[in-house]
């Protein structure tokens, strides 16, 4: 009798274990293959981001900007959530064309707590405030992944509980001019672990189960 009790409570011990899934959430996905209407300018004005045909010759179409400019162009309508303790993604491709110019050409994407509001450069060419990832100017397509926590950097733990949105632009002071970089294929995700009952718990239940059975019909 006592071991069956002991038995009963190991299993039911180790059934409720559980193991962590994880959870994707995309916020934004943009091929650039529709039109802007997920974008809007600072101050939700106009921008000067424009869609057309990969400049390199494929059929797709990309992002590109008319006007060089400084503290964000376009920004995306649609908001991030800041949570601490998650895992976030940015992807993208880039293309910078350098023709005579000298230096970096000024592609930048970041996040902003508003159109502009506070914000944090997340990759670029490299002569703003020190992305945390630096992008290269080659005259071919290049593809990023930038993975972070909001609790990893001080300059960004401020942003902690706060509606972000995903901003872009053709930075003034480098050394392009407007129309020379591109952007194709942005996504912006969190990954969370979802806890879950482990497999040995359905079993757990399931021997309990049996042993009551088993008891009954003695």
């Amino acid at each position: 009798m006592f071991k069956n009790k002991l038995l009963i409570t190991f299993i039911a011990a180790f059934g409720m274990a559980q193991i962590s899934q994880a959870s994707i959430v995309d916020y934004i996905s943009e091929d650039f293959e529709g039109d802007l209407s997920k974008w809007t300018g600072k101050n939700e004005g106009a921008h000067s981001g424009e869609i057309v045909v990969d400049p390199l010759g494929s059929s797709n179409n990309v992002l590109k900007f008319n006007t060089m400019i400084s503290a964000g162009d376009i920004f995306s309508v649609d908001s991030i959530v800041a949570v601490s303790g998650v895992q976030y993604t940015l992807s993208f491709d880039y293309l910078g064309l350098p023709g005579n110019q000298s230096g970096p050409l000024g592609g930048y994407i970041g996040i902003s707590e508003g159109f502009p509001g506070d914000h944090k450069w997340l990759a670029g060419t490299g002569s703003l405030s020190d992305p945390f990832l630096t992008i290269v100017d080659t005259g071919e397509w290049i593809h990023y992944d930038f993975t972070f926590n909001f609790d990893d950097f001080a300059t960004m733990t401020g942003f902690v509980g706060s509606d972000m949105h995903l901003m872009l632009e053709d930075f003034i002071g480098d050394g392009g001019v407007a129309g020379d970089i591109f952007f194709d294929n942005i996504f912006f995700r969190a990954t969370t672990d979802v806890p879950e009952p482990a497999p040995f718990a359905l079993l757990g239940f399931g021997l309990i189960g049996l042993g009551l059975i088993r008891r009954r019909k003695a």
